[in-house]
C-alpha cells in the first residue's frame, strides 16, 4: 500500500458530499469522478468492513492497476477516471469515491450506489410491500449511522496527526485499525466536577471531543516533563485539565463539555482509547429544565410590571 504524506488538506477533502445512484439488479453503472485528474484511485465503502481499493489508473495506458485481480470482471475505467461497472450485484453497493494519485490527496464527493424500490422489493420475497419498506429504511439509517461515526473518527486521528507533525506519514490501515472503539456512558449532574480516565498506557496524550454534527475538537495534550497541559485553545483552560498524565478532568460540567471523548496517543502508529459519552442524569435535565422555567417566569414578572407602571389597565395575560 502506498504511504501518504498526511496535510491539512486531507481533512477539508473528508467533508464530501454524498449523492445517491439508482439502478437495478444486473443493469452496467457508470459513476463520475469530480477531479480534474488524469490517474485516480477508486474505493469502495461497505460498512462496517474497512474500505477497499479498488484499482487505480493510468494516464499511459488504458489497462488499470487492479488491487485484486477478481475485479477485473466487474470493473473498468472510462475516460481515463470514471469508474465503469458491469452487471451490478449485491456485491458492488456501497459508498464509492476516488481519490488523486499524488501529494495532497484529494477525495471526490461520495456517490452511494443502491437499488431501486423496485429491484429491492422483488427480494424480499415472503414479506409484505410495507414489511420491506419498512426493512429497507431501517438498512439505510444504519448504514448512514455507522459510515457518519467512522467519518467521525477517520477525522479525529487525521487532526491528530497533521497537529503532531507535518513530517510524518503512515499507512492507511492503521487509522482504520485505531478508529474501532467502544463507547461507554458516563453520568453527571449539572455544575460537577468530573475525571474521564484514559485506559491507553501512555505518558502523552491529547484529548479529543466530538459533538456531532460539529468536526472534533482537540482540547489539549498531556506532556509528560510538565504538569500543565498545552491546550489548543485557551479558552479551555478555565474547564479542562490532566490528572494523573493522562487523565482529563472537567471542573463544572454544563451543557457545553457534553459529547464524545477520546484520548490518543501522540506518536505512530495512532491508536485511540474506547470513547466516553459524558451527558446529564435524569434529575440534572429536570433541573436544567426548572432554571429554564424559572427565567421565563421572571421574563413575564418584568414585562408585566413594565406594563403596569406604564399603564395600569394594560396587563399581559399569562
Amino acid at each position: 500500500m502506498k504511504i501518504i504524506q498526511l496535510q491539512l488538506y486531507v481533512l477539508i477533502c473528508c467533508r464530501a458530499a454524498v449523492s445517491d445512484q439508482l439502478t437495478d439488479l444486473g443493469s452496467n453503472v457508470t459513476i463520475n469522478c469530480d477531479l480534474d485528474e488524469n490517474e485516480v484511485y477508486w474505493i469502495l465503502l461497505k460498512t462496517p468492513d474497512p474500505p477497499t481499493v479498488i484499482l487505480q489508473s493510468i494516464s499511459t495506458t488504458p489497462s488499470p492497476f487492479y488491487f485484486n485481480t477478481t475485479f477485473r470482471k466487474k470493473y473498468s475505467v472510462q475516460f481515463k477516471r470514471h469508474l465503469f461497472i458491469n452487471n451490478v450485484t449485491d456485491d458492488e453497493l456501497g459508498v464509492y469515491y476516488c481519490m488523486n494519485t499524488h501529494t495532497p490527496p484529494k477525495l471526490s464527493n461520495s456517490t452511494r450506489l443502491h437499488f431501486t424500490e423496485s429491484t429491492q422489493l422483488t427480494e424480499c420475497h415472503n414479506h409484505t410491500v410495507v414489511e420491506c419498506i419498512d426493512q429497507i429504511q431501517k438498512q439505510w439509517q444504519i448504514i448512514i449511522i455507522i459510515s457518519g461515526l467512522m467519518i467521525g473518527l477517520l477525522l479525529i486521528v487525521l487532526i491528530v496527526s497533521l497537529i503532531q507533525s507535518s513530517a510524518k506519514e503512515f499507512i492507511l490501515n492503521d487509522v482504520l485499525i485505531c478508529c474501532r472503539a467502544a463507547v461507554s456512558d458516563q453520568l453527571t449532574d449539572l455544575g460537577s466536577n468530573v475525571t474521564i480516565n484514559c485506559d491507553l498506557d501512555e505518558n502523552e496524550v491529547y484529548w479529543i471531543l466530538l459533538k456531532t454534527p460539529d468536526p472534533p475538537t482537540v482540547i489539549l495534550q498531556s506532556i509528560s516533563t510538565t504538569p500543565s497541559p498545552f491546550y489548543f485553545n485557551t479558552t479551555f483552560r478555565k474547564k479542562y485539565s490532566v490528572q494523573f498524565k493522562r487523565h482529563l478532568f472537567i471542573n463544572n460540567v454544563t451543557s457545553d463539555e457534553l459529547g464524545v471523548y477520546y484520548c490518543m496517543n501522540t506518536h505512530t502508529p495512532p491508536k485511540l482509547s474506547n470513547s466516553t459519552r459524558l451527558h446529564f442524569t435524569v434529575f440534572a435535565i429536570e433541573k436544567t429544565d426548572m432554571l429554564e422555567k424559572h427565567i421565563d417566569d421572571a421574563d413575564l414578572l418584568q414585562t408585566r410590571v413594565t406594563y403596569q407602571l406604564q399603564d395600569p389597565n394594560k396587563m399581559p395575560s399569562q
